[in-house]
């Protein structure tokens, strides 16, 4: 038995948005998840990770936890790399 085909291409795939997620598929382009973090405002990154660790906390099964958890991780990882330049 084959192993599963896993999106190799995602700019091959149709709808992902400009947070990386495609509606279709369920799917996290982290590439275009790590962009759009890194855009967002040095005072937002905290709000943006709580609340992403919220929305996980209160559907931890829904089908965007795992986006949201990732989003949360790049967050996370943005303010940490900022702490550690001051």
């Amino acid at each position: 038995m084959s192993r599963p085909t896993r999106v190799t291409a995602f700019r091959d795939a149709p709808n992902f948005d400009g947070q990386g997620w495609c509606q279709e598929t369920g799917l996290t382009c982290h590439t275009t998840l790590m962009r759009y973090v890194s855009h967002i405002a040095v005072e937002s990154l905290a709000y943006v990770r709580d609340d992403c660790r919220a929305a996980v906390a209160a559907m931890p099964e829904g089908r965007k936890a795992g986006h949201y958890e990732d989003t949360a991780h790049y967050c996370s990882m943005r303010l940490n790399g900022l702490a550690s330049k001051n």
